[in-house]
């Protein structure tokens, strides 16, 4: 695979882990996996294109990304700059005929961005995805699963703790509240900008605000953002609850006794598989 933008995301951001975290960065996550190798990179930056040679000995590097897809034809390419560089770099790469693309959040600034890249990938049948990592996270697949084996009963309620901003935050909210609860249909979105003074001009944010927001799916199961407290989740229902408690570090089963009721218990879980 080829890697576009050689910073944080794209080859850092391992060294600010603690020690024995799982691979963050793509470089590193490649490194870690025997089913992929990193065989080019590209970055304007000499600086970055030079400690990522170091890094990870590639030596194929470019300061245009198009030259170095058009010579090195990776089966995959990531996009891991910044945001508002995010649309159209994908946009290019599709039209590359690259055969997989994964495209750092957010994938674009505005809906007729995400739109035009929708329609880059689609028509071409390129498979394409975004970091929404919990979705591969063990802590999260133990409360899908405890879910839906009707541990907590008929869901009602999905809850997700933090403040954060739209693009680079709550892209991981939403999508882990609808991962939790089995992808369920859309049926209506609530949403308001933070803080409530925000002024907008011209229809255009030059940051990423904060915001809040209360999804109903199909199904009848309402889920919001409450904004403060640790990145947890929550799911309710008749018979009890699941949490995933500090970003998923464990997970928390509560239930309700058959003999008592307004009274819910802890339920011991195995451990997280290592």
């Amino acid at each position: 695979m080829a890697i576009i933008g050689l910073g944080r995301m794209g080859s850092t951001i391992d060294d600010e882990l603690p020690a024995g975290s799982p691979a963050y960065s793509v470089a590193a996550a490649c490194a870690a996996s025997p089913r992929l190798s990193v065989t080019a990179g590209a970055d304007i930056d000499p600086a970055k294109r030079q400690a990522f040679a170091t890094r990870w000995g590639v030596s194929a590097l470019y300061d245009d990304y198009r030259a170095m897809i058009r010579q090195e034809r990776p089966d995959l390419v990531a996009i891991c700059t910044k945001g508002p560089l995010h649309a159209e770099m994908a946009v290019a790469v599709a039209e590359e005929n690259v055969p997989m693309i994964f495209c750092e959040k957010a994938i674009a600034c505005s809906m007729r961005e995400a739109d035009a890249v929708l329609e880059a990938v689609g028509s071409r049948r390129i498979p394409f995805n975004t970091g929404v990592l919990r979705r591969f996270n063990r802590a999260y697949h133990q409360a899908r699963d405890l879910i839906a084996a009707g541990e907590i009963g008929e869901v009602k309620t999905a809850v997700h703790y933090a403040a954060s901003n739209l693009l680079h935050g709550h892209i991981h909210s939403l999508d882990t509240l609808s991962f939790l609860l089995g992808d369920p249909q859309v049926e209506s979105v609530w949403g308001e900008l933070l803080p409530r003074d925000l002024a907008i001009e011209n229809n255009r944010l030059d940051k990423d605000p904060n915001g809040i927001y209360q999804v109903r799916f199909a199904n009848g199961v309402e889920a919001t953002t409450v904004p403060g407290g640790a990145w947890e989740f929550e799911v309710l229902g008749t018979g009890g609850s699941v949490r995933i408690c500090n970003n998923g570090g464990e997970v928390a089963l509560r239930q309700a006794p058959a003999q008592r009721r307004g009274s819910w218990e802890n339920v011991p879980l195995p451990p997280l598989p290592a």
